[in-house]
């Protein structure tokens, strides 16, 4: 079997450099290299085995965690995962308020 390529939407692509930014400059750059860091260990593991993480409620996506405040929703198939939405509350919760 081959490995599945991972790719992101567009609306996943913006939402994670949204929070990049927002981390690095609101909290720490370092905050911001260890989403990144989380990050790229979570798509090692959803290639691996995507079977593993829980479908939502709604049963349209899969969720996974790469940490306690952050939550990545994606599909896959034979061939492909794709990172449907990242939600950060740290992010979210910001913006609910302003």
């Amino acid at each position: 079997m081959t490995e599945r390529k991972v790719i992101l939407t567009p609306k996943a692509e913006n939402e994670f450099s949204q929070l990049r930014d927002f981390l690095s400059g609101e909290w720490s750059p370092r905050v911001g290299i260890n989403l990144e860091r989380k990050i790229d260990w979570l798509l090692e593991k959803l290639v691996r085995d995507p079977e593993s993480f829980p479908i939502t409620t709604s049963g349209d996506y899969r969720i996974a965690r790469p940490g306690r405040t952050t939550s990545v929703f994606f599909t896959f198939d034979d061939r492909e995962i794709c990172i449907q939405s990242i939600v950060d509350s740290r992010l979210n919760t910001k913006a609910n308020n302003t």
